[in-house]
């Protein structure tokens, strides 16, 4: 069995260095193109390189984040940049797009690639569709329980995460930062909206929460159940984070490496109560166990808010204009942060006093203490601690890792003295003609050993020395010290400098498409009967719906009729007939049949295109996220444009969930055919609609997408597919749009 790993968030070098020295096996970095955190620091070129050397010295694996989706004009920089790592011995990259992790896999075949969580994979058919594209590990939707995780082992490593910060939505399925702010979070710009409040309403009644927050998850902690995970087959244990500080990196960093450590020493696997404390004063929105553990509703949201919470830390007990009094239940010290939950203030203790108003810098549980009023607070209510001056203080200690090393060394008056160093890799072998008869003060095995212990600051300490000194001979002292700094020396060379000098596959041939030119055609998505009998006047090519209820009534009556597959699906079916698909997983396991790529594929270069339609789909349906100019650099790369298929109109989902927000009012029964949505401080609507067969809720934009005014310029491009999504439209708002469509075509002479 594989030891496990221990992976670490870096989003710059010193959260790098907390991240090794508190025992992480393997860290995961950004350079300052191509990766999900856009807003991190991130490492420029000169600092990866850098950053890769730190590491390897250290015997931890560097992992570079490209989990983007590639715009066209992106390609070439992209391949360059991925050249650029290889070349300089990265261990592996985190990639998301389809079609660039296929091209890397054939230019670079002995680069590891891991799947990243923005493909959501969240079924077997999946991972065996990743493998079979050159992926080596995957890293798992964190949307999984800890049996479904288990069910996908033996196809690759597995990756999770197991503590940090939780998106509500599906990765790689999230539209709503894109759809509001122009700020796509398939481009690494999410802005965060789901920590925003909103208003839950059905059938325009508005429903009172406990919290504002109902889209705001807490922080994942796995810590209390560990042994569980380390019982697994999972290979390796993510820490979320690049966004944190080091302090935070770092302490995190060691509790993981404390608890696997236990296990693996045979121990009892547990954390101490001071541990969890300070891993809620570091940063929690209130922990939860998640989705591994099958936490739901408000075991797995915290929608009192979004804010970072800390620790209890006691209740006012008076305020007036000058002073706030709390009683204390933990200790609080002067300079630490504390939060007022009821007004959602928060402050620094700049002054602290005790009951008789004298300046004290440290007061303890059960103590009363005034505090300044500086915020000019007025509600009494729960205090809270969200800064420990005490433990930020103790953790800029960055405790440094020590490599095992042994020495080997003989000395004599033949062969000279000669040191040899290994650290169980790499040997290094100095030898110097320095030895000489001794006439008064031979050297002694003694002598040679204290000097060679003396390894100081360098990365190194002595686990084992063999010792051969031949009898009456002389070694000056200084040249010891000298051959222990080169032999050194030449050992950290060998071990920062990992570089693979195996030559690149930088002749792949492009793979050759058909591409036909094609009359325009039409293809519309309903969800209710009477949408579809709305388009009989039409000419659709095809039609989808997601509802089998209503295929299976219809299907013999519209041939052109076809079932549109969940994106999320965890159980894959097999069919016997034609597919919209979008997710992977289903695309795997009917790769027999016609099949269509829906939206969700994240499709946005030729790249992606060309593998999925030599795969065998009939048509490859485009990202909706895309501009028009992206769109145009894309189809300017073929000769005839192939089949690709343009999202026109719709109401797109702009997140999906594993979670239900009805669930936890305890109205399971408001689903069906009531009107559920959420209402943002702006008043804007965000239709809710459940899943009840896979519990999925889909929150939908609260405006159209309509770009039937790009018609002209699609078909100018070569593009003659495309496809009209319906929502809540009745039957005549249905024959409206089409109509509207088609007066559009007409006059464009198509």
């Amino acid at each position: 069995m594989k030891k496990k790993e221990l992976l670490a968030p870096a989003g710059d070098f010193e959260c790098l260095k907390y991240a090794i020295h508190a025992g992480a096996d393997a860290v995961y970095i950004g350079g300052k193109k191509f990766g999900a955190r856009a807003y991190a620091k991130n490492f420029s070129d000169e600092e990866l390189i850098e950053a890769l050397k730190y590491a390897h010295l250290y015997g931890v694996l560097v992992y570079v984040t490209i989990n983007t989706l590639i715009h066209e004009s992106e390609i070439e920089r992209v391949l360059e940049y991925v050249k650029f790592l290889y070349l300089n011995g990265v261990d592996a990259v985190i990639m998301t797009d389809i079609g660039l992790i296929k091209r890397v896999h054939e230019h670079f075949p002995l680069l590891e690639i891991h799947a990243s969580t923005q493909l959501n994979t969240h079924n077997i058919a999946q991972v065996k569709f990743l493998k079979e594209l050159g992926v080596k590990r995957v890293i798992l939707a964190r949307e999984l329980s800890l049996s479904e995780i288990e069910s996908v082992q033996g196809i690759l490593d597995t990756e999770v995460f197991i503590h940090g910060a939780l998106c509500i939505s599906y990765s790689g399925q999230c539209l709503f930062s894109s759809r509001v702010m122009d700020r796509s979070g398939n481009r690494g710009e999410c802005a965060g909206l789901c920590r925003l409040p909103y208003q839950l309403y059905l059938n325009e009644e508005r429903i009172e929460l406990e919290g504002d927050y109902p889209l705001s998850t807490r922080e994942l902690n796995t810590a209390p159940q560990f042994l569980e995970i380390m019982k697994s087959s999972i290979y390796s244990f993510k820490i979320e984070g690049r966004m944190k500080s080091p302090a935070y990196v770092g302490y995190i960093t060691s509790i993981y490496r404390k608890l696997i450590d236990q296990f693996e020493n045979g121990e009892e696997v547990h954390l101490s109560s001071d541990d969890l404390k300070n891993m809620e004063i570091l940063y929690s929105r209130g922990f939860t166990q998640g989705h591994m553990f099958q936490q739901k509703g408000l075991s797995l949201m915290n929608i009192k808010t979004s804010n970072h919470q800390g620790i209890y830390l006691g209740d006012i007990v008076d305020i007036d204009p000058k002073y706030i009094k709390i009683k204390l239940i933990e200790d609080l010290k002067q300079e630490d942060g504390i939060r007022f939950i009821e007004e959602e203030k928060g402050m620094f203790v700049n002054f602290l006093y005790d009951r008789n108003k004298k300046l004290i810098n440290k007061a303890f549980k059960g103590d009363f203490v005034f505090v300044d009023n500086k915020i000019n607070l007025k509600e009494k209510g729960s205090v809270y601690k969200t800064v420990s001056k005490e433990l930020e203080d103790s953790l800029k200690e960055l405790p440094m890792k020590k490599i095992l090393i042994d020495i080997d060394v003989k000395v004599n008056l033949i062969d000279g003295f000669m040191l040899e160093v290994s650290d169980g890799i790499n040997q290094v072998l100095v030898n110097k003609k320095i030895v000489s008869r001794s006439i008064q003060m031979p050297i002694t095995e003694e002598n040679v050993k204290k000097q060679l212990k003396k390894l100081g600051n360098t990365p190194f300490i002595l686990n084992n020395i063999s010792l051969l000194v031949e009898d009456d001979v002389f070694v000056n002292i200084r040249e010891i010290n000298e051959i222990r700094r080169e032999a050194v020396e030449k050992l950290i060379y060998l071990r920062e400098h990992n570089f693979r000098a195996t030559p690149l596959n930088e002749h792949v041939s492009a793979n050759e498409l058909k591409a036909n030119k094609q009359d325009l055609e039409l293809s519309v998505g309903i969800i209710r009967e009477e949408q579809l009998h709305a388009l009989k006047e039409f000419n659709i090519k095809e039609i989808f719906v997601q509802d089998e209820d209503i295929y299976n009534k219809y299907k013999e009556q519209y041939p052109n009729l076809y079932l549109r597959i969940n994106r999320i699906s965890k159980q894959v079916r097999k069919f016997d007939q034609p597919l919209m698909i979008g997710n992977q997983g289903t695309l795997f396991e009917n790769l027999s049949l016609v099949l269509y790529g829906d939206h969700s594929l994240n499709v946005t270069n030729h790249l992606s295109i060309d593998y999925y339609l030599n795969l065998g789909l009939k048509k490859v349906m485009l990202s909706s996220e895309l501009k028009l100019q992206e769109i145009d650099e894309i189809t300017s790369y073929y000769k005839e444009v192939p089949a690709i298929m343009i999202y026109l109109y719709g109401r797109l989902p702009i997140m999906v969930m594993n979670h239900c927000l009805i669930r936890d009012i305890k109205k399971c029964d408001s689903c069906g055919n009531n009107k559920l949505y959420l209402e943002d401080r702006y008043k804007k609507q965000y239709p809710l609609v459940m899943n009840k067969k896979e519990h999925i809720t889909y929150m939908y934009d609260n405006r159209i997408l309509n770009l039937m005014e790009n018609t002209e310029e699609y078909l100018k491009m070569g593009i003659s597919n495309f496809f009209i999504d319906f929502f809540d439209e009745s039957e005549d708002e249905v024959k409206s749009v089409l109509t509207d469509f088609l007066l559009k075509s007409v006059k464009m002479n198509v």
